[in-house]
């Protein structure tokens, strides 16, 4: 009996060594939302059907699901996970029906050193209005294009490691990102040169503070993509920037924010553009509680007449998160093609409540090239084969967005937008394009 009592205290002793060490959970909060949209698009490719004698009109339905888990756990642990699905409606194909990982995180505060945070994991970044930073995908296509309109996508989240340290009036943010990681391969170098890397990597550091009454920061970016070894269009560019706001009165208040960009854009070709995003905002004390903005950003552009090693002077986006209209934001979206880079934009804006739960907003944007494209020049952004003309006026574009809260938790949206070719655009490929959407956001 004796002999046997041993045995079971030396297997229940193994029992507790082997056993998985759990977490002590303190709280749980599960929390998500499901979006439905009908998306109507028509002339997307600027030229009109009766000229073709084809009807290009697309109207489909979309949804976007996504379930997120956060858990405190003990001595300032807590993860957080956020998977998601997004689906064309009647695709129901393993690709498309799947829930896929969107977030994935552990966030530990006070790590070795009380002002420290160190988040680590798949987690949103996103800095200032998002001019540099704010999405992996570079606001134009999801990770798997599931969705038709991807540029709706809610995917933005990057690979990362961030560690905040936060002092009395000093928030220094550093982060490095993971843009692609090349496993199991071997890189091809170039023949001489040795092993190369073949990952994209990003790093950061986003410093900010307050200077009397006015929040201010100053940012660095290190851009390193080898995802092409052996080439000569490696990227190594640096991004260096300030931003700042201020509320000049009650009711008017300014933000300014301005980058630059230096480093190697090819082997042969430095990086020398910048960036600037200046806008003001009144708030009218009336009726219906109107709020009056105007705005103005500029992103350098390329000569169609520099060499092939002057320096690129092309603004690159990076990733980027802005909405410069909804349709040009879309169909402009590389790198000199406008919007995002090589243009100008002037932006007048309007917001009012007209009824309780109710807000409507206007939005109109001009687009006015920074460098005219030369007259052999056929593709801009997505419109592949269009004929360009060497004018500078791009076009504009007229948002009209109404947003009515039904309840707490449900939202209904509805969205209409016109972007109207400029003179850079020639003979049949000048037409209107237009895109209505509806939408229903239902938040837990």
């Amino acid at each position: 009996m004796k002999r046997l009592m041993r045995i079971c205290i030396v297997l229940t002793a193994i029992a507790m060594v082997a056993a998985p060490a759990l977490a002590e959970v303190q709280n749980v909060k599960v929390s998500g939302d499901i979006e439905v949209m009908g998306i109507y698009r028509d002339d997307f490719d600027l030229v009109d059907a009766d000229t073709v004698n084809n009807d290009d009109q697309q109207a489909w339905y979309q949804s976007i699901a996504r379930i997120q888990i956060d858990a405190d756990l003990t001595d300032n642990v807590s993860t957080c996970v956020r998977i998601l699905n997004e689906r064309d409606w009647d695709v129901d194909d393993v690709a498309d029906s799947d829930m896929d990982l969107d977030i994935a995180n552990i966030t530990m505060k006070e790590f070795f050193y009380a002002p420290l945070t160190l988040i680590i994991g798949r987690q949103e970044l996103r800095y200032g209005n998002s001019m540099v930073i704010g999405n992996v995908s570079q606001n134009t296509a999801n990770f798997t294009d599931s969705i038709t309109a991807n540029n709706y996508s809610a995917r933005n989240a990057f690979d990362a490691i961030r560690g905040i340290v936060e002092l009395d009036n000093v928030t220094i943010d550093i982060f490095t990102a993971k843009i692609d990681e090349a496993v199991g391969t071997t890189p091809t170098a170039p023949v001489g040169s040795g092993t190369v890397s073949d990952d994209n990597d990003l790093y950061g550091i986003d410093v900010s503070t307050t200077i009397g009454d006015v929040p201010v920061a100053g940012y660095v970016v290190y851009a390193n993509d080898n995802s092409d070894p052996g080439a000569a269009d490696a990227n190594e560019i640096w991004t260096l920037g300030v931003r700042g706001a201020k509320a000049l009165t009650d009711a008017l208040d300014a933000n300014l924010e301005v980058a630059v960009q230096t480093g190697k854009y090819t082997a042969i070709k430095d990086q020398s553009a910048w960036a600037l995003d200046a806008g003001l905002d009144y708030t009218m004390e009336a009726d219906m509680n109107p709020v009056l903005g105007i705005a103005y950003s500029y992103r350098s552009g390329a000569s169609a007449s520099a060499a092939a090693t002057d320096d690129q002077e092309a603004w690159v986006p990076l990733y980027e998160d802005q909405t410069n209209g909804l349709i040009a934001d879309y169909l402009f979206d590389g790198i000199n093609d406008g919007v995002n880079s090589n243009c100008h934009i002037v932006n007048v804006s309007a917001v009012v409540e007209p009824l309780e739960d109710l807000t409507v907003s206007i939005d109109y944007y001009q687009f006015v090239l920074d460098e005219k494209f030369s007259e052999a020049e056929t593709a801009v952004g997505s419109l592949s084969g269009k004929s360009l003309s060497t004018d500078d006026d791009l076009g504009s574009e007229m948002d009209i967005a109404l947003n009515y809260a039904y309840t707490e938790d449900v939202n209904l949206g509805l969205t209409a937008a016109w972007f109207m070719p400029g003179d850079v655009f020639e003979g049949s490929n000048d037409d209107t394009a237009t895109e209505v959407v509806g939408s229903i956001n239902v938040g837990f």
